[in-house]
């Protein structure tokens, strides 16, 4: 009976041995992952920022804000962001204000990453476009003739922003009068 105790505790000990370091190899493999994964996204993020600061250097690029910031004295109630271009439409009245073909200024290449890059570069130029109590950011897709699926991104203005810009515009049209 006494030799049975003595196996037991043997292989207690053993087990407990081997529990303990497959615990010790979990904790590590996960740990080292983790790492992995955070140093991925850091890198990600740094390669992000390069390609928005050299995309915000462009000549292309400039003169799209310059164009954008002709319109400061609209209520832009819609902008497309596409591989094709830039379209704003106003909210007051409704139409199209301007039509920023990417062609037409000389870059002739479809890039999948440019129409997120232009939608990120927006949001970040322009303050109001960040907030999402005023407009509102969306991806929708785009189907061409060819059968390609190509994705867009959209700022719409949010019904509150849009009932209180329109109460404004309201209110001075009265004073005219």
């Amino acid at each position: 009976m006494v030799e049975y105790v003595k196996l037991y505790y043997k292989l207690y000990e053993r087990a407990k041995l081997l529990v303990n370091s497959l615990a010790t190899t979990c904790i590590i493999i996960f740990t080292s992952i983790g790492l992995l994964i955070a140093l991925y996204l850091v890198l990600a993020r740094r390669a992000d920022e390069q390609a928005l600061t050299a995309i915000r250097q462009t000549e292309i690029y400039q003169r799209l804000c310059r164009r954008l910031d002709k319109l400061d004295r609209h209520y832009i109630g819609q902008i497309l962001v596409e591989q094709t271009g830039v379209v704003v439409r106003t909210a007051f009245p409704e139409h199209i204000a301007l039509s920023f073909y990417y062609i037409k200024e000389g870059v002739p290449v479809r890039n999948p990453a440019f129409a997120r890059n232009i939608a990120t570069l927006l949001q970040q130029d322009y303050a109001l476009l960040a907030q999402k109590d005023c407009y509102r950011l969306r991806r929708y897709r785009i189907y061409r003739m060819n059968g390609m699926k190509e994705y867009g991104y959209s700022f719409t203005m949010t019904f509150g922003f849009k009932q209180a810009a329109y109460e404004k515009q309201r209110m001075y049209n009265l004073r005219i009068y």
